[in-house]
């Protein structure tokens, strides 16, 4: 289910990677690989305070993965402001201090 849904949004069909995602029992929801899969697809629909919602909890349950806080600014930019977006990249700068993403996102913002 998961990998149909994320297959699905590969292909623009985002109502049927949602619906796939509506199968996934609950219990499993808030398994990673589908908590992913959740937050892309609310990327693609550009709905920014869900996808921001869900990035934040990744970010938080796995502090150790940078990819999370950038996608949180992403969203954040696109929900909020660049200076709020800023602010989330300042902070992950202080944990991930050679990761050269977080520098290059702070120079586009």
């Amino acid at each position: 289910m998961i990998q149909r849904a994320d297959g699905f949004i590969d292909l623009r069909l985002l109502p049927r990677a949602k619906a796939e995602l509506e199968k996934v029992p609950v219990a499993y929801r808030e398994n990673r690989a589908c908590c992913d899969v959740y937050l892309r697809l609310a990327m693609e629909e550009q709905n920014w305070a869900y996808a921001a919602e869900i990035a934040a909890d990744l970010a938080r349950r796995f502090s150790d993965e940078l990819t999370y806080p950038v996608q949180l600014a992403y969203c954040i930019r696109r929900k909020e402001s660049l200076s709020a977006a800023r602010s989330v990249l300042l902070e992950a700068s202080r944990r991930f201090k050679k990761a050269a993403i977080i520098p290059y996102n702070l120079a586009c913002y």
